[in-house]
C-alpha cells in the first residue's frame, strides 16, 4: 500500500495576526484579532475544514504581496471569510492582481539608480514616460503601496530603495522625537538635549516640534531659561494603558515596542499536526487513486482521507470518482459538476459563433457596427467574456471566409463612398480657392 507523504503545518495564527495588523495600524488590536479568528473559524467549518486550513497561509501571504491598498486587502479577506462560511466546499482562492505596469517601471527605475536608491521626484519622472499624464499624488500612492507589500522600502523622507537587510529601517522624525520625549525623565526634554541625542539641526527640531504640537502630542516650551517640551498628561495616561497614539495616516506610536501585548489564546488554536496538502501533490495523488481498482481504492480510501485531514471520507470520493468517470458520486445540492459547466460554456460559445455567422451572411460587405459594440451584445446575450466573444468572431470569419469583417466599423461600401465624397469636397474647395 502506498503511503501519502504530507508535510506537517507549522503555521501559527500569530504570524497571520502580525500581517493583518500591518493592514490596519490605526485600528484597535481587537480588530485584526477578530478578522483572523473569523477567517480560521470559517475555514474550519464544513466537512473539509482541516484541508482548507492548509491553504490559509498561502492565501494570507499572497494577499499581503499583492499591489493594492491595505483597505482593499482587508475587504478581500472579509469577502473570502464570508464565502468559506457560506460554502463548505469552497477553498481559499486568491485571484491574481491586475498587471502592474507602473509598478514595474518604478521598480526598474530604482534598480538602475546608484546604490538602488531614488527619490519620489525621479520616480515620477520615470513614470511619466509610461503614463505622461500621471499626477504626483498618484506616484506617491503607488510608491506607498509598493512599500506596504515589500517591493520597496523607505530609506529617508521622500527617498525609496530596494529592500535590504543591511540598511537601517527608516523611521519618521515625528516618531523618533515623540519616543525620545516620552522615555525621558518626567516625559520632558530640552532643545539642546534633543539636538545632541538625535543629531538634528535646531531648525529641523523646531519644525518637528511644531508639527507634533499642532496635533496636541507635545506641549510647546515655555519662556523660562530651560526651553523644554513635554508630553501632555492625557497622552501619557493613554500610552500607559497600552493604547496607541495616531501620529499620521498609517503611523501609530506605542509605548511598548511592537504594540500592545496580544493574548494569543483568544485566537482559534491551529494545531501543528494538522496537515497541509500542496495542490500539485494533491492533484497527483488524485490521479493515482483514480487509476486504482475498486478494491485497491477501498483499501487506501480511509488512510488517504486521514492523511489529508478530511473529516468525511465522502469528500475524497467527490475528488476521485469524477476523475475515474464512473461510480455514482452525487455532487452537493446547488453545485454544478465541472464537466457540465464546461459543456454549458462550450455550447454558449458555439451559439455566439452561429450568431456571428448569421450577421456575416446578412452583411457580407462588412460589420454593421463596431466590433466593440457587437462584442458587448454577445457578452450580454450568451454570457461569454470579452476574449471569448473576440475568439468567436474570428472563428465565424474563418468558417465563412469573409475577410471584410476583419475591418473595424462600417461596411466597406459605406467607407468607400464616404472617402469619395471627402475627396470631391476637397477638390471643389481647392478650385474655389
Amino acid at each position: 500500500m502506498a503511503t501519502t507523504q504530507v508535510a506537517a503545518s507549522t503555521v501559527d495564527p500569530a504570524k497571520w495576526l502580525a500581517i493583518v495588523r500591518r493592514w490596519c495600524p490605526t485600528a484597535p488590536v481587537e480588530v485584526p484579532i477578530t478578522l483572523v479568528k473569523s477567517l480560521i473559524e470559517a475555514a474550519e467549518s464544513g466537512c473539509s475544514g482541516q484541508l482548507r486550513l492548509g491553504f490559509l497561509e498561502d492565501f494570507v501571504l499572497g494577499l499581503d504581496a499583492q499591489l493594492c491598498s491595505n483597505a482593499q486587502k482587508i475587504n478581500k479577506l472579509k469577502k473570502e471569510t464570508v464565502r468559506m462560511a457560506a460554502d463548505p466546499l469552497r477553498r481559499p482562492n486568491l485571484r491574481p492582481g491586475h498587471p502592474a505596469e507602473l509598478a514595474r517601471a518604478a521598480l526598474a527605475a530604482v534598480q538602475r539608480a546608484p546604490d538602488q536608491v531614488l527619490s519620489v521626484e525621479k520616480i515620477h519622472t520615470a513614470l511619466r514616460r509610461v503614463k505622461p499624464k500621471i499626477r504626483r499624488t498618484s506616484t506617491y500612492a503607488l510608491v506607498k503601496r509598493m512599500t506596504d507589500c515589500g517591493r520597496l522600502e523607505r530609506d529617508f523622507a521622500g527617498v525609496y530603495a530596494l529592500p535590504s537587510r543591511t540598511r537601517k529601517p527608516y523611521e519618521a522624525r515625528t516618531l523618533q522625537l515623540l519616543r525620545l520625549v516620552y522615555t525621558a525623565p518626567g516625559h520632558e526634554t530640552g532643545t539642546a538635549e534633543a539636538c545632541a541625542v538625535l543629531g538634528w539641526h535646531r531648525n529641523l527640531l523646531s519644525a518637528t516640534v511644531s508639527e507634533l504640537c499642532s496635533r496636541k502630542l507635545l506641549v510647546k516650551p515655555g519662556k523660562g531659561p530651560r526651553k523644554a517640551f513635554r508630553v501632555p498628561a492625557e497622552i501619557v495616561d493613554k500610552l500607559e494603558r497600552g493604547e496607541g497614539i495616531r501620529i499620521a495616516p498609517g503611523k501609530v506610536f506605542y509605548a511598548r515596542p511592537g504594540g500592545p501585548p496580544v493574548d494569543h489564546s483568544a485566537l482559534v488554536t491551529l494545531r501543528p499536526e494538522r496537515p497541509r496538502v500542496d495542490p500539485a501533490t494533491r492533484a497527483a495523488e488524485v490521479s493515482r487513486l483514480a487509476a486504482l481498482t475498486e478494491k485497491e481504492y477501498a483499501a487506501e480510501r480511509e488512510v488517504v482521507a486521514k492523511a489529508w485531514g478530511l473529516d468525511d471520507v465522502g469528500m475524497l470520493d467527490l475528488m476521485v470518482v469524477p476523475a475515474r468517470e464512473q461510480g455514482n458520486a452525487v455532487p452537493p445540492q446547488g453545485v454544478i459538476p465541472r464537466a457540465e459547466r464546461r459543456a454549458m460554456k462550450l455550447a454558449a460559445q458555439e451559439d455566439c459563433v452561429q450568431r456571428y455567422i448569421e450577421l456575416i451572411q446578412a452583411h457580407p460587405d462588412g460589420a454593421p457596427e463596431p466590433r466593440e459594440v457587437l462584442a458587448r451584445k454577445m457578452m450580454n446575450d450568451f454570457r461569454v467574456t470579452w476574449h471569448e466573444a473576440r475568439d468567436c468572431r474570428g472563428e465565424a470569419i474563418k468558417r465563412t471566409g469573409n475577410l471584410n469583417w476583419r475591418r473595424h466599423g462600417r461596411p466597406a461600401g459605406d467607407r468607400r463612398e464616404k472617402s469619395v465624397q471627402k475627396s470631391v469636397q476637397k477638390s471643389v474647395q481647392n478650385k474655389s480657392a
